[in-house]
């Protein structure tokens, strides 16, 4: 059986309907010492649609990682208030 020791997803977990179920299962496979590293936005407009579901707080990402078993050793926010008031511009 194979065992993922790193997995790297960007700008993938908003477009999952159920990022727990997913979660879940990217645990289950993953060796013990594996790691996930990811990217997800927060302020950014609408892609892929009709497949973009979820904008997560840094808040519900710590929740939702560590209920599935894993343990956030890093976080990083990108950006600033003045990088999203210009993100939205073209919506005003």
């Amino acid at each position: 059986m194979e065992y993922l020791i790193l997995l790297l997803a960007l700008k993938v977990f908003e477009h999952l309907f159920n990022l727990e179920d997913n979660l879940r299962e990217i645990r289950r496979v993953m060796k013990p010492k594996g790691l996930l590293l990811f990217t997800c936005p927060f302020a950014l407009g609408e892609h892929e649609v009709p497949f973009d579901f979820a904008r997560y707080t840094s808040f519900g990402l710590k929740f939702l990682v560590e209920k599935n078993g894993f343990e956030m050793i890093y976080f990083n926010k990108t950006g600033s208030s003045v990088s999203v008031i210009f993100q939205f511009m073209p919506f005003i």
